[in-house]
């Protein structure tokens, strides 16, 4: 291959991406994932204490995914996520699976926001009575 893919060795790719790493380390990139992980969890479970619409939580970094319990109903997805849309929030499900995908440096209160904004869009979605 004359193209010089990164997988062959090409050395500016290399060197790219050794500064790439060593600027995440620098940034303490790791920690900042770990902690996000932690927060997501917790927006999650909060979540699910609260409609009992989820389950399999999962999470790693900034990604979290979670079944929906939409009752055997294939039209919940697509109806959290319109419902969503309106609230502010592009909500995507995949299947059954409600996931965020977010960036590292989200804020304390975006992430709120989006917590605030699933919550109540699943609470729509699934006619569950506001308290």
């Amino acid at each position: 291959f004359i193209h010089s893919h990164t997988n062959s060795g090409n050395a500016l790719a290399v060197s790219a991406a050794l500064a790439t790493l060593t600027y995440m380390e620098s940034i303490s990139i790791n920690q900042k994932a770990l902690v996000l992980q932690h927060k997501l969890h917790n927006a999650f479970n909060q979540i699910q204490t609260q409609t009992n619409t989820l389950s399999n939580i999962r999470c790693i970094g900034g990604i979290i995914a979670a079944d929906l319990n939409s009752y055997d109903d294939s039209t919940f997805p697509k109806r959290l996520q319109q419902i969503a849309q309106k609230r502010g929030a592009l909500l995507r499900p995949i299947g059954n699976t409600l996931y965020w995908f977010l960036p590292l440096n989200i804020t304390t209160n975006m992430l709120a926001k989006l917590t605030e904004i699933t919550y109540e869009s699943i609470k729509e979605t699934a006619g569950i009575p506001y308290v």
